[in-house]
């Protein structure tokens, strides 16, 4: 019997190095699964994901960022927000289904970003200057129009399709993005 339990502590002591060195790994890579449900392996994000700011970089910088981190993949095909119908809610009864939320927004496979120009249109930028008093409502032509961001940081803001798997993750890299 005793042979027995010494047996039965080795083999579990087996298993627990066995996974930590399975688990251990050298992290130069990941398997992420989109949202399509297919698996890409992508290589150590937090090495390769540029260097960040809300309030100084360009929307081509926070695509790049977030596509290293692997919440956007390498080959989406954004959509763009400011001219599809469904993404705000629309308070005139079908006369504006679609507006400019941003200078620039689009959904990336249910990452939808948006980046203010602060030197572009007034009108569009008037969004972005109520952000916090509206606790994160972008509001287009005094109401015509809202949609609802999940955070905002320096000219960018972030949302989520109710579907996107990886909202959580991808909402702590942004939050963790220098202003």
């Amino acid at each position: 019997m005793k042979n027995l339990k010494n047996l039965i502590y080795v083999a579990l002591s087996v298993l627990v190095i066995l996974s930590l060195v399975a688990c251990g790994g050298n992290g130069s890579s990941k398997t992420t699964t989109s949202n399509a449900g297919s698996e890409t392996t992508t290589a150590n994000t937090d090495s390769e994901a540029p260097t960040v700011k809300a309030s100084t970089s360009s929307f081509e910088d926070m695509v790049a960022y977030l596509t290293a981190k692997g919440f956007i993949a390498k080959d989406a095909q954004g959509i763009d927000i400011n001219t599809t119908a469904g993404y705000v809610t629309d308070n005139t009864q079908g006369e504006m289904p679609f507006s400019t939320v941003a200078t620039k927004a689009v959904d990336y496979d249910g990452l939808w970003l948006f980046w203010w120009d602060k030197d572009g249109d007034a009108d569009v930028l008037q969004g972005w200057e109520y952000l916090d008093m509206n606790e994160g409502l972008i509001v287009i032509m005094g109401g015509a129009n809202v949609l609802q961001s999940t955070a905002h940081k320096g000219y960018f803001a972030i949302a989520f399709a109710e579907d996107y798997a990886r909202a959580d993750a991808a909402l702590e890299a942004f939050n963790a993005i220098e202003d």
